[in-house]
């Protein structure tokens, strides 16, 4: 049976992938949003050797899709994933960040495709000194915190609604489009090539 890295292995080889890296994602022209992604990407790039990262999304196909994408940043970073009980249901609880800081002792937590509308989770991150980048597509209002850092264009505020509206390319990109997104952009920033093979879940 097919893994989901063997998938992810295959598509990176195909002409799709190819199409998809030459064409410039078109939310970055706005200026919040690219702003909020040049935010992301900074940050990730700067988190230090010895910091532990840990990566959770929800545990739909986009979710599992922007987890193994994120997982290819673990040849650069000290990554660690979470997978959330699946019958707890969607979306992050301050349950799941007290389970990460008992198994991992996070010093960054990334949520992807969740985490704009979980404001207490992310608070008990915060509260617990660990920074948090959110990569998410859904609606919600943005948590303001000391070191929470989210790219999401669909995120109120970020994008006018009528700009969401008239310009599909700003609010339709899937959770892992915009993981992926970030994770070149990360790679870029340091110099380092992405390949299959990073992609080790």
């Amino acid at each position: 049976m097919i893994t989901y890295t063997d998938f992810f292995a295959q598509w990176f080889k195909s002409t799709e992938h190819k199409r998809f890296q030459s064409e410039q994602l078109e939310f970055i022209k706005h200026p919040q949003a690219m702003a909020d992604f040049i935010d992301a990407v900074n940050t990730i790039s700067n988190i230090g050797p010895n910091e532990t990262v840990c990566c959770m999304s929800d545990f739909d196909i986009d979710g599992i899709f922007s987890l193994l994408i994120l997982s290819g940043l673990a040849p650069a970073f000290n990554i660690r994933i979470y997978e959330p009980d699946a019958s707890a249901g969607y979306g992050i609880r301050v349950e799941n960040v007290q389970d990460m800081i008992n198994a991992y002792h996070p010093d960054w937590i990334i949520m992807s495709d969740v985490g704009i509308g979980c404001h207490e989770a992310i608070k008990y991150a915060e509260d617990n000194g660990i920074g948090v980048v959110v990569i998410d597509h859904h609606e919600g209002d943005k948590y303001v915190g000391n070191n929470v850092h989210i790219f999401d264009p669909n995120a109120n505020g970020v994008l006018e609604p009528h700009v969401a509206f008239d310009v599909p390319e700003c609010s339709q990109y899937c959770g892992a489009m915009l993981c992926y997104a970030v994770v070149t952009a990360v790679y870029a920033k340091c110099g380092l090539s992405m390949s299959p093979e990073a992609l080790s879940c």
